[in-house]
């Protein structure tokens, strides 16, 4: 069983809406440092950098890190707070290591891993034995990987967890749109499956690269 959902959401908030976790804001950070820590907030961040790093090597699927060093092979790369990125082994290093490999087993377990992909990421949840890029690009194999094409067929293949939003930027949401007619008029959508798609989606004009536009 596969299923996908909307990657979690931390609680920063400029508009009273929740919004990803690698979305904190569009404007500079005034000099203040983020004191980087293992709040509930922070390690969804830790979250997705550990799973950005395990799709880019296309690692297998996991129910668990079985020990420190295991996890510590995936913690490399840069976290980011107001766009400024801070070595993630740098902070690892500030932090308890037993603390984090709990609570990084807890998001596993509840949210499944993540497929990160530059602005684009889902959590997926599985028994199957996948390997995460892999799986995501066999969606749609002669598509470019951030194309709109493979949420649609998520969609299509009933793997989108009933009860959850995908929020989109405008232009995917646009993009969405355009693909949805060809794929009707094409006869590969029904009415019945568009309704679906449209109503699990949320389109939120957010800046959501999850790494600064450089």
């Amino acid at each position: 069983m596969i299923k996908f959902s909307q990657i979690p959401y931390s609680t920063y908030s400029y508009d009273g809406m929740p919004k990803p976790t690698w979305v904190k804001a569009t404007c500079s950070p005034n000099g203040i440092p983020h004191n980087f820590s293992l709040s509930d907030d922070d390690m969804l961040t830790y979250y997705l950098e550990i799973f950005r790093n395990r799709t880019a090597k296309d690692k297998p699927y996991i129910d668990q890190y079985n020990s420190i060093e295991e996890l510590e092979e995936d913690i490399y790369g840069n976290c980011l707070y107001y766009w400024v990125p801070k070595d993630f082994k740098e902070i690892y290093y500030t932090l308890d290591k037993q603390e984090f490999f709990h609570k990084i087993n807890v998001l596993i377990k509840q949210y499944g891993n993540a497929i990160v992909i530059k602005h684009r990421a889902l959590c997926i949840k599985t028994d199957e034995s996948i390997n995460l890029y892999s799986f995501y690009k066999g969606l749609c194999p002669d598509e470019d990987i951030l194309s709109i094409c493979i949420p649609i067929r998520i969609f299509e293949l009933g793997l989108w967890e009933e009860g959850s939003l995908m929020y989109m930027t405008n232009e995917d949401y646009y993009n969405l749109l355009k693909e949805i007619l060809v794929k009707h008029e094409a006869g590969e959508l029904t009415e019945n499956q568009i309704e679906e798609i449209i109503d699990s989606v949320i389109i939120k004009d957010w800046i959501i690269d999850i790494k600064p536009i450089q």
